[in-house]
């Protein structure tokens, strides 16, 4: 720290703006997109740097609300006291800390080690001692509106609580490009099928995903394209197996940016409770999200225009991934209503 000890007043106008989210999965990132621009916002002179886990760093050092990223391995290269010390040596200089991983004590911790003078974050588990400016942790409200709380506690809140997504021309570009060599028709209504998620609990079964395709693509009049990352092989192999109608297979095929600009061009998108669920609902594309032990109050698809299907059983939501009830949640979600639920975001066809 520098000789002359900052106060709460550098609060008016901080220079440097550190934020954290070191727990956060693809979908935290994008359900983080408010806060970031309504810090950039209010303070639009800042250097704002995010710190953030090794998983999402590739991603967020597109974000254009981001001047610095910090990657917080603290699973692996940065466990431990002698890294926490070095990693308060780094962030000292910052005037504010936004701490946004809503319960890690850790994260709480850091900043204080750093000597930050005016640390945010809710005041779980009695970490608000930590904190300067704290606010309760609640687990009733949507993740956007969770960070957005806490930027509550120091009096900063956004002109418009939406989501965005950050990709731009050349990703426009390569995907009309890539579409055309697929031999879309423009036409007909596109519908993007989304297998995988981070969580096995979180899967529907992949034949069910079949059957709605198989059967909105004969009854329906529109195309399919089977979109999402190659982790999940198996459950896109299943798919591949039983599919019994033309597709357009898409994944592995787009980067995250990329998958974005493609999303402009479907009518919906079918998915799992999923990081891509949050990209199609930043670009405001009307989602069918198939929910089970996650609570949809917290991670449903942010905005209007967004079908969730769920069913409430005893043991939900319970946030295990792993079940010992063979995923019962997700199975209760029959083929038909997904059917129903995609062909109402269709356009009527004359």
């Amino acid at each position: 720290m520098d000789g002359n000890p900052r106060t709460a007043g550098s609060l008016m106008e901080p220079k440097r703006v550190l934020a954290m989210q070191t727990g956060g999965w693809l979908g935290d990132m994008v359900l983080l997109s408010p806060a970031l621009k309504a810090l950039r916002e209010q303070w639009p002179e800042a250097e704002i740097a995010l710190m953030v886990r090794p998983l999402v760093a590739e991603f967020m050092s597109h974000h254009p609300c981001v001047d610095h990223l910090l990657v917080y391995d603290k699973r692996g290269a940065d466990r431990g006291w002698r890294a926490l010390n070095r990693w308060a040596r780094a962030i000292s200089g910052s005037d504010i800390a936004i701490v946004w991983h809503p319960t890690s004590i850790r994260s709480a911790f850091l900043p204080w080690l750093a000597g930050i003078p005016v640390r945010v974050g809710s005041r779980f588990n009695g970490r608000g001692i930590l904190l300067t400016h704290s606010c309760a942790n609640r687990t009733n409200i949507h993740e956007v509106e969770r960070y957005l709380q806490v930027l509550e506690a120091i009096q900063v809140s956004p002109n418009h609580a939406e989501l965005y997504y950050w990709h731009g021309a050349s990703e426009q570009a390569f995907v009309e490009d890539w579409l055309e060599r697929q031999g879309v028709d423009r036409s007909v209504p596109l519908v993007a099928v989304h297998l995988g998620t981070t969580w096995e609990t979180k899967r529907w079964p992949a034949e069910r995903f079949t059957e709605v395709v198989n059967t909105i693509v004969n009854r329906k009049s529109c195309q399919v394209v089977l979109v999402g990352s190659s982790d999940g092989h198996e459950h896109g192999n299943t798919f591949r197996e039983r599919v019994a109608v033309p597709y357009i297979d898409g994944v592995g095929r787009l980067d995250l940016l990329q998958f974005g600009a493609l999303m402009e061009h479907c009518a919906t998108l079918l998915t799992c409770d999923s990081g891509p669920m949050h990209i199609a609902a930043a670009v405001g594309i009307p989602v069918v999200g198939l929910f089970g032990p996650t609570s949809p109050q917290r991670h449903r698809p942010y905005g209007e225009g967004h079908t969730v299907l769920r069913h409430e059983i005893s043991c939900g939501p319970c946030y295990r991934r792993v079940c010992p009830h063979a995923h019962e949640c997700m199975t209760q979600i029959g083929v038909g209503e997904v059917v129903e639920a995609i062909t109402t975001k269709l356009p009527m066809r004359v």
